[in-house]
């Protein structure tokens, strides 16, 4: 659940009226914010669906790290 919370709060990050990280990469970068916003938003939305469908994929890193002692 974290996962998906984490995910869907980067996509309201970029994606209008919030847009926060939007405005700060593209004066970074020097481009305009229209350009930015599909590529990001399909992108952050192709990595939730594996993530939803697959929780393993999620708690993969913590199991790893031995979290659960």
């Amino acid at each position: 659940m974290g996962a998906i919370s984490a995910t869907l709060v980067a996509i309201s990050q970029i994606t209008p009226p919030i847009d926060i990280n939007l405005f700060t990469v593209s004066q970074i970068g020097k481009t305009p914010c229209e350009s930015m916003i599909i590529p990001y938003t399909m992108l952050l939305a192709l990595m939730m669906c594996p993530i939803a469908y697959w929780q393993g994929l999620a708690t993969w890193l913590p199991r790893t790290m031995d979290y659960n002692r």
